[in-house]
């Protein structure tokens, strides 16, 4: 295969060239510092002591650019290119998806290239078609004009000689630079120029148009996802649904081209509507499109409402807000200069490498909100408890109370990224869970009672009877894996392709274990092979943790929790972790037939909501004090649903297992139900509460 990175430094004569260290290299690239960090390591960038020039560094952004499969592969796609229409963007009956559509297929089709001069182009020319529909006295006459004339209108406004009333002030700042390139376009291109847009009031055509015309590597390098029109109208109706919004201030501080502005109730006046954003082409289309919802309302005023500007790093502030609505940007990145006034401004920022944007945005919208004022965010699912945003969630806490979470799954197009709409309040009166609404794809409860909450790990999406059954399993939970067990990830090659195979190529060569391979109680063997040679892998753990004389083998990534026994000392990849229990009042059978149990998926799954299985989870996860007569009865039942294969063969667990398996009640799924209840009655759940586990991990199956 070709290696696309440029593995010389480029020499160069000039004393004076700049020179990258790795953040800032990361930063050119739009990739993350870790995949930066895992490059230099495995060679694919070379750094010099200076740090990385300046022409190596656009030597490696060309090779990348022209290089896609490399693009394709990485997990980081910022610099990914072309042309994409995002047709959720607006309302499934929209009429406008269609000319958008004729557009866009007509660039990537022609290989068009869209400069920035025809990008303006473009959309000028939407927003005459949407505009001359108006029925105002400027704007018929101009258009009668531009007719006599003979002259199409949109000619007649690049060259400005029609008057269009407040839109000829609001068009002005969008026109190319270029008007003589710009006409020639007109008639290069007439496809792009002659299509059919409607206005429709609660639709953000311009915002369309140009979203899908724009590159898509450079609105994912400052962590622009646009919100899809459901998600949207959700949020909006969030507010318009619980509160009486007529007399209330509302902003986007992050409003791009004007889609949350945009789906606000028409009778709200658009004096009380602000918007704020970096993108200056953004904030002239949501001028227009607003200016096309509220015809009564002046340039002026649409200039002073609708603003460019950073909302977290500019010293001007409209003024406090009744409600705060949005999607902020998700993992933007900042200049040296942007980071180090955050860092000097934002709580958010503390102890954190690398300050997250939508974090920040939510400690800057809390500052501006009025007392008992609202904030409405779709935000990534990860706040409410990955460890790096425990700032947030303090700020939280201390700050507001959390009147409902919507839970919305992958919402994003191209984005693996679990969304939440977060409704906060602005109070002094403390956190409180009581009167919480909880939404999911399937279900909608209210919270009744108030539940203690730590900003280690905000977990809400559980009814009072769930809650319950999670108490009791706490309650009952006497021993943690927290100081009592050794993690250990799994092998991280750097190279599947090259160092792993399907057969064993040399005497070396031995059997190593991927995530796909574990079920319950056992694994699969001989599926992928390796030599064991740590010092060639880009992460491995300590050769004991591997070597250990018994060990639990699990599933990284799974919403599920599957461990299996292994006495083999097996390898393992990093999709399948390893788990040592240092438990001295726990057996190792009866930690795996815990785990295993529809019990432990249950707590799992309702406390952490999460699709990879870490660390934190399990030394968090109540393991209950068993006698041992009843650990005796567990081992034997996890023995009987043990794998013999995974045993070895000169092993004492490999002949209780055979004595195990000559008692009665060969039926696997008997025995693991029966384990199930066993395990329940431990941890002292009733009988009406083991069946609202059955009901919640139906489809879980048995080993």
């Amino acid at each position: 295969m070709k290696n696309i990175y440029p593995q010389q430094l480029i020499s160069t004569d000039n004393a004076e060239e700049e020179y990258l260290n790795l953040i800032q290299l990361c930063r050119e690239l739009s990739i993350t510092y870790a995949t930066g960090h895992n490059w230099l390591k495995l060679g694919k960038i070379t750094r010099t002591e200076n740090g990385f020039s300046r022409s190596y560094v656009e030597q490696l952004k060309k090779s990348l650019r022209e290089n896609d499969s490399v693009l394709k592969t990485r997990r980081n796609k910022r610099l990914t290119g072309g042309q994409k229409l995002y047709v959720a963007y607006l309302p499934k009956y929209s009429a406008n998806i269609e000319p958008v559509a004729n557009i866009s297929n007509r660039i990537i089709n022609d290989e068009i290239e869209i400069t920035e001069d025809l990008l303006r182009t473009i959309l000028v020319s939407a927003a005459v078609t949407m505009i001359r529909q108006q029925t105002s006295p400027e704007i018929t006459e101009a258009v009668k004009a531009a007719e006599n004339s003979g002259k199409p209108l949109l000619k007649a406004v690049l060259e400005r000689q029609v008057n269009l009333g407040k839109f000829t002030k609001l068009l002005e700042p969008l026109l190319p630079h270029n008007i003589a390139q710009a006409l020639i376009d007109t008639d290069n291109y007439p496809e792009l120029f002659n299509q059919r847009f409607v206005h429709e009031n609660s639709s953000d055509t311009l915002g369309f148009l140009y979203i899908s015309c724009r590159n898509m590597g450079q609105r994912k390098a400052h962590g622009i996802y646009y919100t899809p029109t459901d998600i949207v109208m959700k949020a909006v109706n969030s507010i318009t649904e619980t509160e009486d919004y007529r007399n209330k201030t509302f902003i986007d501080p992050c409003c791009g081209s004007g889609n949350f502005l945009m789906q606000l109730p028409d009778d709200i006046p658009f004096n009380s509507i602000y918007g704020n954003d970096i993108d200056a082409t953004a904030i002239m289309l949501a001028r227009i499109s607003m200016g096309l919802k509220y015809p009564e309302v002046s340039a002026e005023m649409l200039e002073s409402h609708l603003v460019v500007s950073n909302y977290l790093t500019s010293i001007f502030k409209i003024g406090e807000f009744d409600c705060i609505i949005g999607n902020p940007p998700w993992g933007s990145i900042f200049t040296d200069e942007e980071e180090e006034f955050i860092r000097d401004n934002f709580i958010c920022a503390k102890k954190c490498r690398h300050p997250e944007s939508f974090e920040l945005f939510i400690e800057e919208s809390v500052r501006e909100l009025k007392p008992d004022g609202t904030l409405t965010f779709v935000v990534p699912e990860s706040l409410l408890n990955v460890k790096s945003h425990q700032n947030a969630r303090e700020l939280i806490m201390r700050e507001t109370n959390i009147t409902g979470i919507e839970y919305l799954g992958d919402v994003f197009d191209g984005v693996q990224c679990p969304a939440i709409i977060l409704r906060l309040k602005k109070t002094a009166k403390g956190f409180n869970t009581k009167g919480l609404v909880i939404k999911t794809t399937k279900r909608k409860f209210t919270i009744s009672k108030k539940r203690p909450v730590q900003a280690e790990n905000f977990s809400f999406n559980l009814t009072d009877a769930e809650y319950e059954i999670i108490s009791r399993m706490n309650r009952n939970g006497k021993l943690s894996l927290k100081d009592n067990a050794t993690f250990a990830m799994g092998i991280v090659t750097g190279n599947n392709r090259d160092l792993l195979s399907a057969a064993p190529r040399s005497e070396r060569s031995e059997c190593i274990i991927c995530g796909t391979d574990i079920r319950k109680y056992g694994y699969t063997a001989g599926l992928n092979f390796i030599e064991f040679t740590p010092a060639k892998f880009q992460q491995c753990a300590d050769t004991a943790c591997y070597r250990a004389p018994e060990k639990l083998i699990y599933r990284f990534i799974n919403k599920r929790l599957i461990f299996a026994y292994d006495n083999r000392q097996v390898l393992t990849l990093n999709s399948a972790n390893i788990l040592i229990p240092e438990l001295s009042d726990l057996d190792i059978f009866c930690v795996l037939a815990i785990l295993n149990s529809r019990p432990a998926q249950f707590y799992f799954s309702q406390n952490f909501n999460s699709c990879k299985v870490l660390r934190s989870h399990l030394e968090a996860f109540p393991f209950p004090e068993i006698s041992s007569e009843d650990q005796a009865v567990i081992k034997q039942m996890a023995l009987k649903l043990t794998d013999a294969e995974n045993l070895r063969p000169d092993s004492t667990p490999y002949l209780e297992k055979q004595v195990v398996d000559g008692m009665e009640n060969t039926d696997r799924e008997a025995v693991y139900n029966e384990l199930d209840r066993r395990i329940a009655t431990i941890y002292g759940l009733t009988g009406k509460q083991y069946a609202v586990i059955l009901e919640s991990t139906a489809g879980d199956g048995t080993p």
